[in-house]
């Protein structure tokens, strides 16, 4: 186990560093919506309504300066409308 360790901490470090301070990107493309659902009236039961969604997965290696600089440029990627941000999601901010 000794051996394991000392493997891992000098000879496998590198490897195991490039993993942790990579940055991943993934696009989700959306699917197709499902139909509505009818009682036996024809009126809705169930209406779909798409909504988009970004999600920024903060890294435990970039810092809140990293956030702050990085804050100013997301909109040049995404079109956000304040009037749904909630109390919590600002503070979370």
């Amino acid at each position: 186990m000794l051996y394991r360790l000392v493997q891992l901490h000098f000879d496998k470090s590198t490897f195991y560093h490039k993993k942790l301070t990579a940055a991943t990107s993934y696009t989700v493309e959306m699917a197709t919506q499902r139909g509505q659902i009818h009682d036996a009236n024809g009126t809705a039961l169930v209406c779909n309504v798409a909504k988009n969604v970004f999600t920024i997965t903060r890294s435990s290696t970039k810092t809140t300066q990293y956030i702050e600089e990085l804050a100013p440029h997301l909109p040049n990627y995404v079109t956000l409308d304040d009037a749904f941000v909630r109390t919590r999601d600002e503070k979370d901010y």
